[in-house]
């Protein structure tokens, strides 16, 4: 499945959303790159994101982490996205990582979907969340010219 996440991986390159994808530590099945929404209020900054596959893929979704702060509903404190094709119940394994691992993240960083990690009690919109995580916008890096 490697040659899979391979061309998967070129895909990703291309898209106009995403810069700087490449593998991390030389292993083909950890991503990292920038990701750059197009939906206010994060459309003034630029993401650094991460997409690990397991061994499983295309049979389990990659996990999707984003690395710079960012205060969002589909987004729990510890950066992972929670959006609907980065889940399990909904990953199929025609799925691409375009479809669901690198747009996880643009689309949690672009269309809050509150329910998904706030009722879950893990994102910044849940009960508990700690003061001070940054607001829309902060925390980002500028986007690249």
């Amino acid at each position: 499945m490697a040659g899979r996440i391979a061309k998967e991986l070129d895909e990703v390159r291309r898209w106009e959303r995403a810069r700087d994808v490449r593998t991390l530590d030389g292993n083909v099945r950890r991503w990292g790159g920038l990701l750059l929404p197009n939906n206010p209020p994060y459309n003034t900054g630029a993401f650094r994101f991460e997409l690990t596959f397991s061994p499983n893929h295309p049979f389990e979704p990659p996990c999707a982490t984003l690395r710079t702060p960012i205060y969002h509903p589909s987004v729990d404190l510890e950066g992972r996205v929670c959006q609907p094709l980065t889940t399990h119940a909904e990953w199929k394994p025609a799925t691409r990582a375009i479809q669901g691992g690198a747009r996880g993240p643009a689309a949690a960083a672009g269309r809050p979907r509150p329910p998904a990690a706030a009722a879950a009690g893990r994102g910044p919109g849940a009960a508990g969340a700690p003061r001070g995580v940054p607001a829309p916008g902060r925390g980002t890096h500028p986007a690249p010219r």
